[in-house]
């Protein structure tokens, strides 16, 4: 069986765009303090639905990117009909400040190649997630540096418990990709199977007293609804994990004690063949008495 790290790595052999929104300058940040949210505790926030039984918590003055067109997150809520949403199940959102420079990002997206479940992933050990780390950094470096992105600092990976599912959280820090200034950037990956997603959450440092809190809240609000299980054979699913063993188990208890006492009268009492009769007669008798027994042992349980 393959490992988490091996599984993740086969995602990503396809290329994709990991920074797909523009981040502009800061300018003028005291006015973008004023002007880009209201105070945390004035905040509308929205709870959006998303492919796959998914949902999260946003600010409803964030803007949502689709089809290259900006929506409002509360026509999104109120229009989201269940189905895939644009570019290849992604969604997008945006907060911008008074100049329209994006000054923090939320994306989501999906990885249906992937069979990792969250009984796996709550089962991943410290060197799994090392391995993990690893290999998230392996694969992020070159496509910044592609971008013209400078990675500042690599925080790490790091497990956490949200609301029903185990995450990984990695968190990295890099430069703007308009004007100065760095972002800091929080990944966080569930594997639920074919139903796995990243939600990447970053946000200009400039703005951290403000941004911090909001960005918080809707890492802790992400909600999955299905958690996928693992795939399972047929046999499996019949007769549980173990079926090889109690199945062989099984053959060598029916037949081991069910030619038992024939062989025991034949070579063991008479010691010379039976006759027909005498043979269709224990088979008989045979036959009734395990009709009778197991129909015994059927009452038993239903009256335990």
């Amino acid at each position: 069986m393959k490992t988490l790290p091996d599984q993740v790595a086969a995602s990503h052999s396809r290329p994709r765009r990991l920074l797909r929104n523009k981040a502009g300058s800061i300018g003028g940040a005291f006015l973008a303090l004023i002007l880009a949210a209201p105070a945390q505790a004035q905040q509308i926030w929205v709870r959006v639905p998303l492919p796959f039984d998914l949902s999260v918590e946003v600010p409803a003055n964030w803007i949502v990117l689709s089809d290259n067109a900006r929506v409002t997150i509360q026509a999104w809520a109120e229009t989201y009909t269940g189905g895939a949403s644009p570019s290849d199940l992604d969604f997008a959102a945006n907060l911008y400040d008074d100049r329209g420079n994006t000054i923090a990002l939320l994306n989501v997206r999906y990885y249906p190649d992937l069979d990792i479940t969250q009984a796996e992933a709550r089962a991943a050990t410290d060197a799994d997630v090392a391995d993990l780390d690893a290999l998230l950094r392996s694969d992020l470096e070159p496509n910044l540096s592609a971008a013209g992105i400078e990675l500042l600092e690599w925080k790490g990976t790091s497990r956490t418990d949200l609301p029903e599912v185990v995450a990984f959280v990695t968190e990295y820090r890099r430069t703007s990709i308009v004007g100065t200034g760095a972002f800091r950037v929080r990944l966080v990956r569930v594997f639920n199977a074919e139903h796995s997603f990243t939600v990447t959450v970053s946000y200009h440092e400039s703005l951290e007293a403000l941004l911090v809190p909001i960005t918080d809240r809707i890492i802790n609000s992400v909600e999955v609804g299905e958690i996928m299980a693992a795939q399972q054979s047929p046999m499996t699913m019949v007769y549980g994990e173990g079926w090889p063993f109690w199945l062989g188990a099984s053959f060598l208890l029916t037949w081991g004690i069910g030619l038992a006492p024939p062989a025991l009268i034949r070579y063991g009492i008479r010691r010379r063949p039976i006759g027909r009769g005498p043979a269709i007669g224990l088979v008989a008798g045979f036959w009734v008495f395990n009709v009778l027994l197991f129909s015994a042992m059927g009452s038993q349980r239903h009256s335990a």
